[in-house]
């Protein structure tokens, strides 16, 4: 497998990519944090690495360190390795059966109206008839 990277007339790793050495590479790679707050630090190891690695190969590589503006509120940094859990106590299981519940009652109950609105439209009329026929 070949890799080209044309940087005028010359080809980067015109020889090939060693398995090994990618393998290694990646290890690094992901055994390192990449949390924001750590890779604004100058002296960082992962940092300093892929510097040292891309020089190898690459003509013109800088490392430019952004600092965040104290005054834009956007931007919070988390330690991560101080964490704190928070638990608070939330409403009981009673409270989620007894709504289940109320919504199936619910339900059933214009399930039963709807199904049944022909006998109850007649039964009303019925009804209406008579007082009609007393009032008269």
């Amino acid at each position: 497998m070949l890799f080209y990277y044309l940087i005028g007339s010359e080809c980067l790793f015109l020889q090939g990519v060693e398995e090994d050495s990618m393998r290694i590479l990646l290890d690094f790679l992901a055994s390192q944090p990449r949390a924001a707050q750590l890779l604004a630090e100058k002296n960082n190891a992962l940092v300093s690495s892929l510097h040292d690695i891309m020089s190898r190969y690459l003509k013109d590589v800088k490392v430019t360190y952004q600092v965040a503006d104290k005054r834009d509120p956007e931007f919070v940094f988390y330690d991560v390795t101080k964490s704190i859990v928070n638990v608070y106590s939330v409403k009981p299981a009673v409270f989620d059966l007894f709504l289940t519940f109320a919504i199936a009652l619910y339900l059933g109950v214009v399930y039963l109206f709807v199904q049944n609105f022909p006998t109850l439209y007649s039964t009303m009329l019925y009804f209406a008839s008579t007082t009609k026929s007393k009032v008269n």
